[in-house]
């Protein structure tokens, strides 16, 4: 009996992730600016929400580089300027992460919040860096991920990344790419889940990244 033909990877999760970060990043210098000091509850909060966004963006992007560049490189000969190009931008945002996460770090131990501004800034400057750099991605190498990689390989791409996830966390993830599917995407997604899987999203699932976010915003 023949071997079912390989789908090829379904490259479409990685823009749902992409437009989670653009929305992130994009909310985050206001989040930053709309602290005051004496709420430390708030503050940890706010604080601790941008930290975890800025740093799964650089495992996101480590990933990609451990993972997707070398088999691109592998079975592309010669490998597209496109691949070195967003190697090197790579670089750029992880230098820019790094210090977004060491003022972040500085600022939750800044009692009169002095850093609020600068920090702000520093997060306008990597949302925009990042918007660059995943249109670039999304235009041209994602195509080359559809063409080259197998649908197996795209998946162990993805298990590394939920892999270094708690459960608590994984909820959250499931549950933010969701909200950032189309209506298109989500009954996609909810095809895939058995009745009582269904029933269990619709009645808890689905709510855990709002909730979070209603948090965040103070609502």
């Amino acid at each position: 009996m023949a071997e079912p033909a390989d789908k090829g990877p379904a490259v479409d999760s990685m823009i749902v992730s992409h437009r989670y970060y653009r929305g992130q990043l994009a909310q985050a210098p206001m989040l930053v600016r709309e602290l005051r000091a004496g709420n430390a509850t708030r503050i940890r909060l706010v604080i601790g929400h941008v930290y975890a966004v800025v740093l799964g963006l650089q495992n996101h992007d480590r990933d990609e580089d451990d993972l997707l560049w070398p088999l691109l490189r592998a079975r592309i000969d010669p490998p597209p300027e496109a691949i070195g190009r967003v190697e090197n931008q790579h670089h750029q945002l992880s230098a820019l992460t790094t210090r977004v996460r060491q003022a972040l770090t500085d600022l939750l131990a800044d009692a009169d919040l002095t850093m609020c501004e600068p920090t702000a800034e520093l997060l306008t400057e990597l949302s925009e860096a990042a918007d660059a750099h995943m249109l670039d991605e999304e235009k041209t190498i994602l195509p080359l991920v559809a063409e080259h990689l197998t649908a197996t390989e795209w998946t162990e791409y993805a298990a590394r990344g939920i892999s270094r996830m708690s459960k608590a966390q994984r909820r959250y993830a499931k549950s933010a790419m969701f909200a950032y599917c189309t209506p298109d995407e989500q009954a996609i997604m909810l095809a895939k889940l058995s009745v009582w899987a269904r029933l269990m999203w619709q009645l808890h699932g689905q709510h855990v990244y709002p909730r979070h976010l209603a948090r965040i915003h103070g609502r």
